[in-house]
């Protein structure tokens, strides 16, 4: 099964440790794609999990990352939305630090 904390690797937001997770979380997407085609389907994800209900949180992820709508996973796709995620938390730190409106 995919663990709680992999999955959850996948969607940290990134921090002074960028390289680090990046290299990690490489290294379980390349542990995933079985095939090599640099893309992570349900079937991979399913078969990597050991667990058919993992499924589900396939899906999720394909909702936080499949940015062209292929229903399949890109090392790309995913740390593009690492890097999304990242900005927008640290926008929002911004704005509600900012009181000179």
């Amino acid at each position: 099964m995919v663990g709680e904390s992999e999955f959850g690797l996948l969607l940290r937001p990134r921090n002074t440790k960028e390289a680090s997770k990046n290299t990690h979380a490489e290294e379980i997407f390349r542990k995933i794609d079985t095939n090599s085609d640099n893309m992570v389907d349900a079937a991979e994800w399913v078969d990597y999990s050991k667990d058919a209900t993992s499924i589900w949180d396939f899906v999720e992820l394909l909702g936080y990352t499949d940015i062209n709508d292929d229903e399949v996973i890109s090392l790309d796709e995913l740390l593009s939305v690492q890097i999304v995620k990242f900005d927008q938390s640290t926008e929002k730190k911004d704005d509600a630090g900012d009181t000179s409106s």
